[in-house]
């Protein structure tokens, strides 16, 4: 390891230290870790020594959106990964949708296409389609203007 990355890996430890993750970021991170589970605010809350009310406040007033509706995205980015050699329900249900009408109808809001549209595309077409949503998986992060400490 160079010097430079020994001195990053220290500053960044240490700027962790001394700038803790807020609430939300803390339940974003918890999602995140544990995307394909059932997302409870009531659980997530106790988790993190909060009421429910405060955390779905904070949450929503630094993401924009519900923890549920947070997590939607991140199982349905892990699904088109895995599309293409494999039936849809199956995959569903992997990421932890508890029917293909809901994995369906998530598909569709976050690619503009159905899953079985997906399977159909080329290679070419179809990498876009998951680069697009990794893409929009890193443009989730909170707003600097808006994140506050809780």
């Amino acid at each position: 390891m160079t010097l430079l990355a020994r001195w990053a890996e220290r500053f960044f430890a240490e700027f962790d230290k001394s700038h803790p993750l807020s609430t939300s970021e803390r339940a974003a991170r918890l999602i995140q870790e544990d995307y394909r589970g059932p997302c409870h605010l009531r659980d997530i809350a106790a988790r993190l020594r909060v009421t429910p009310s405060q955390l779905a406040r904070a949450f929503r007033w630094q993401y924009g959106e519900s923890l549920k509706e947070y997590q939607r995205p991140l199982r349905i980015i892990e699904a088109v990964e895995q599309l293409r050699g494999a039936k849809v329900e199956a995959i569903a249900l992997q990421v932890g949708f508890k029917s293909r009408k809901d994995f369906n109808r998530g598909f569709e809001q976050l690619t503009g296409l159905t899953p079985t549209q997906f399977k159909h595309l080329s290679s070419e077409r179809a990498t876009d389609v998951i680069e697009m949503t990794r893409l929009l998986l890193l443009s989730r992060r909170p707003p600097s203007s808006h994140v506050r400490r809780r």
